[in-house]
């Protein structure tokens, strides 16, 4: 086990890669994407980035369970139901695995991304069940 439990993150010293938005979803605009990788857990289903995107409007496929948090800017969101949700700094939203929406950013947006692989339930029960195991095993000894 490594010496600390948690890793700072430190904003200013993001390494930054490009993030091209697949042109076929363009919809607005030449929106540009960056990303910046932060952490992802051992097991490898579970990551967390910042990204970030100036103006333009297309659609996001969302191939993981991805919970966001706006952290600077804003983005008006179209759901599939044609339900128009705007999202301001420090504000939250959750998009399931396999969801599609329509992104309208007028000017920048930047979100923190916390993404996890979805599991099937009796996937989910069983490793929930295996790692209180294990801490019982672990407070024992």
């Amino acid at each position: 086990m490594s010496e600390s439990s948690f890793s700072p993150i430190m904003f200013d010293k993001l390494q930054w890669a490009q993030a091209p938005i697949d042109p076929t979803w363009i919809k607005d605009g030449c929106p540009t994407a960056r990303v910046a990788h932060l952490v992802e857990t051992e097991d490898t289903l579970a990551h967390v980035v910042v990204w970030d995107c100036t103006a333009g409007a297309f659609d996001w496929h969302f191939d993981l369970e991805e919970t966001v948090q706006i952290i600077e800017g804003e983005v008006r969101i179209l759901d599939k139901s044609g339900t128009i949700t705007t999202l301001r700094a420090g504000e939250m939203c959750f998009f399931q695995a396999g969801s599609v929406s329509t992104w309208h950013v007028d000017r920048y947006v930047r979100k923190i991304a916390f993404c996890r692989h979805a599991t099937l339930k009796p996937v989910g029960l069983a490793i929930r069940a295996a790692n209180k195991f294990s801490r019982m095993i672990s407070r024992a000894l």
